[in-house]
């Protein structure tokens, strides 16, 4: 998978409840893998259908996110969408507030917002 692929859209058509996630081809039979196929190629087809502008293509990147997208959170600060940011931030931190990290992370998240002159409260 290129770097692009797996940096940009892969977040857009991974959606995490494809129920075709895994297969076992030890195991399954052809007609097994075949319907396993066509439902995951449905799912992927409704999936994109939904993405249909730049507001529904930044949902479903926030939909298969830790939220430490920072592509995403600069798209959010530049449109001054305030609920994004903030939802965006509370994930991040419920994510990987814990962590060793976290006031990296932040940091980062704080420049992002600079950068729009959007002021993140603390």
């Amino acid at each position: 998978m290129s770097t692009w692929v797996r940096n940009y859209l892969a977040p857009v058509v991974a959606p995490r409840d494809w129920p075709g996630q895994w297969v076992d081809l030890e195991s399954w039979s052809d007609e097994d893998l075949a319907r396993a196929f066509g439902v995951a190629l449905e799912q992927l087809d409704n999936h994109l259908a939904a993405i249909t502008d730049a507001r529904s293509l930044a949902t479903a990147m926030a939909a298969n996110s830790s939220g430490l997208d920072l592509d995403l959170f600069a798209w959010s600060c530049a449109n001054d969408d305030q609920a994004a940011i903030a939802e965006q931030l509370a994930t991040a931190k419920a994510n990987s507030g814990a962590e060793e990290r976290w006031p990296r992370l932040r940091a980062q998240f704080d420049r992002v917002a600079q950068r729009s002159g959007v002021s993140l409260a603390a």
